[in-house]
């Protein structure tokens, strides 16, 4: 991927500087082209298509007039903002890696202890997040941070485990009757298919995530596969909802279970996520939308500077933090988990965020395209505002309290973001990119000789960031399109003339 250029026009925030929602008044400039319709609202992969009046004429909706790379709110992390600028400022990670990391983690260690109160209803602190990171930008290195911990008491839960399973597998077949087989320990887990996540949750604790660097895997692995991947989507989609689990199989029988608790972090680099994240049916179905995004911008040239986690206090504290949380008893019963109410500022706030996004649903909204997203915001800010209060709250042995302001006004910022971001995938920030790309194989052009070269050159003589199949193809496209090359055209030996299939010639420069 490549630097992206400067914008010198922001896209207007979706909430104003004290949390509350904000939404530009009167006409909007630069509204996207509504979206063709899908099952539950406006097509957010069909809404930016770029129209030209001429041309080789920037479009009046065009990306590169409208996309700003949001800013990380890393101040709304609340009580894990110190730990994330540590990780930024001493490991040289990217803060958005690092945030949606500790985010996910805390959702891990507080979502089998409580449930939030919404707007419609009880739901689960399980927070799905997807990050969209470059290979080597420090993926696993955040991970290694945040859940450190929870790594370390599952590795000593799998040793206890062995211990009681070869117990438990020397009794005789009567004695195994009588005496419950040892419950699986793991609380995380990297790749897995639906199948297998069911099969973990009967065989072992109630909360679970899926943490993976390589979530290519879960993206483009069997259970994505063509037959697979609406099975695969509907049931994390009622993972996430809170929703029992209930198969039934030839080879298991019936499978019924109640007040499972799944989050999951997972990481890729945008090539290997782009054919999911352009599948239609993924947003349009309510995948996506449950998951909150982040893209950060690719990791600069670094100076060696060494660190060590366990030296910080900032770190030293989160991880005290997840030790009294992870101490605690768990799986507990569903009738039994404490909900975290709201203050009466945070309901107010929150029903303000509920109506300022429901505006989405009006086609002549800024949001419009986004309103699949848009209409579980109220949802997600509660989850996120909740497990930010019960991380903060639960081990300084305070369980009595409440979702406060505060934390609605950290997690509006925290879906802020989020929401920029999906702006960016669907459209503004891979159009800037896509338009580089053609930018920079135009000027490569002008300079070979006679301004042409063909395809399969392209491949091997251009600038290293342009030679791949995919971005020449790309770059070609948007050129054609503009009217900045032009096929060649062929002279053969009876002198008939032949448009060439693969031979480009740049067009001279237009005003």
């Amino acid at each position: 991927m490549v630097d992206r250029p400067s914008l010198e026009v922001q896209s207007e925030a979706y909430f104003d500087n004290d949390g509350k929602p904000h939404l530009p008044a009167g006409e909007i400039k630069n509204k996207p082209v509504l979206g063709e319709r899908g099952e539950s609202g406006e097509n957010p992969h069909k809404s930016l298509k770029n129209t030209r009046a001429k041309k080789g004429e920037k479009a009046q909706n065009s990306p590169l007039e409208t996309y700003k790379q949001p800013v990380y709110p890393v101040e709304a992390l609340g009580v894990l903002a110190n730990v994330c600028r540590y990780m930024r400022d001493e490991m040289q990670l990217p803060v958005e890696t690092a945030g949606q990391s500790l985010l996910t983690a805390a959702s891990l260690l507080t979502q089998d202890l409580y449930d939030v109160k919404t707007l419609t209803g009880v739901k689960p602190l399980s927070i799905y997040a997807l990050t969209l990171s470059d290979s080597g930008d420090g993926k696993s290195t955040a991970d290694e941070v945040a859940l450190k911990r929870i790594s370390e008491a599952d590795f000593q839960s799998h040793k206890d485990y062995e211990v009681k399973m070869a117990e438990w597998l020397g009794l005789s077949k009567r004695e195994k009757e009588n005496t419950p087989q040892p419950k699986a320990p793991y609380r995380m887990m990297k790749s897995a298919t639906v199948q297998g996540i069911v099969r973990s949750f009967k065989e072992g604790v109630s909360s679970q995530g899926s943490f993976t660097a390589e979530a290519a895997s879960m993206l483009s692995g069997w259970g994505m596969s063509a037959e697979q991947k609406n099975n695969t989507r509907s049931e994390l989609n009622s993972l996430w909802d809170g929703g029992s689990i209930s198969q039934v199989t030839k080879g298991e029988g019936r499978i019924q279970l109640y007040g499972k608790r799944f989050c999951c972090h997972w990481l890729v680099q945008p090539s290997a996520a782009r054919e999911s994240l352009n599948d239609d049916s993924a947003s349009t179905i309510g995948f996506w939308p449950r998951f909150l995004v982040a893209w950060p911008e690719p990791m600069k040239p670094r100076k060696y500077k060494p660190f060590n986690p366990a030296e910080s206090e900032a770190v030293k504290s989160f991880w005290e933090y997840c030790d009294a949380l992870l101490n605690e008893r768990h799986s507990i019963p569903l009738d039994k988990k404490n909900v975290i109410k709201l203050s009466e500022a945070a309901q107010k706030l929150l029903i303000e965020s509920f109506e300022k996004l429901e505006q989405s649903r009006d086609p002549g909204s800024k949001l419009n395209h986004l309103k699949v997203f848009c209409v579980r915001g109220a949802e997600q800010i509660c989850r996120v505002a909740g497990v930010l209060a019960a991380f903060r709250n639960h081990p300084k042995g305070v369980t009595d309290f409440l979702v406060t302001d505060g934390d609605i006004k950290n997690a509006v910022a925290l879906f802020t973001y989020n929401l920029d971001t999906w702006l960016g995938i669907f459209g503004k920030r891979e159009d800037i990119e896509h338009h580089t790309w053609a930018n920079d194989l135009h000027a490569w052009l002008l300079k070979q000789t006679e301004r042409q070269a063909s395809e399969t050159a392209m491949l091997k003589r251009t600038p290293k960031h342009l030679r791949s199949s995919h971005k020449r193809d790309v770059a070609v496209s948007i050129l054609q399109e503009q009217g900045r090359i032009e096929r060649v055209i062929d002279v053969l030996p009876n002198g008939a003339m032949q448009v060439s299939r693969n031979v480009w010639r740049a067009a001279q420069c237009q005003k």
